[in-house]
């Protein structure tokens, strides 16, 4: 439910920063750093998309099983610094934006095969005592 609730609150703000990005730039920053609104939607998806992995992690830890999430961090980490080195290199603040935005996939994505890999664990276990 947590998870549900995230991700509309999450929705919600992608497209706030969607419709009105510069703005909102605008109104926070100032009017130089509002020429750039047009990339807030990415950075706001791709920070909605690190936490709600960082939700599903959640589901490791209520088992002590942290470590298991040390691959999907490593590569989350791994693909922002090799992506944002090569997309800034080439286009700039849109760059790090898309890099952010392809590292925090590559998270989500981990973290949902680790939790997978965990209930066919679990289930498998339940099926032994059964």
């Amino acid at each position: 439910l947590t998870l549900l609730i995230m991700a509309v609150a999450f929705a919600m703000a992608v497209l706030a920063a969607v419709l009105w990005g510069e703005i909102i730039v605008a109104w926070l920053a100032n009017a130089s750093f509002a020429r750039h609104g047009n990339i807030l939607w990415m950075l706001v998806l791709g920070l909605a998309l690190f936490h709600i992995a960082q939700l599903m992690v959640a589901e490791g830890l209520s088992r002590n099983l942290s470590r298991r999430y040390f691959w999907p961090k490593f590569a989350q980490g791994l693909t922002l610094l090799v992506a944002g080195y090569v997309l800034v290199a080439a286009y700039g603040l849109w760059g790090m934006a898309v890099a952010l935005l392809l590292s925090s996939l590559v998270y989500c994505a981990l973290v949902m095969q680790v939790n997978v890999l965990l209930r066919r664990e679990s289930a498998a276990i339940v099926s032994r005592v059964d």
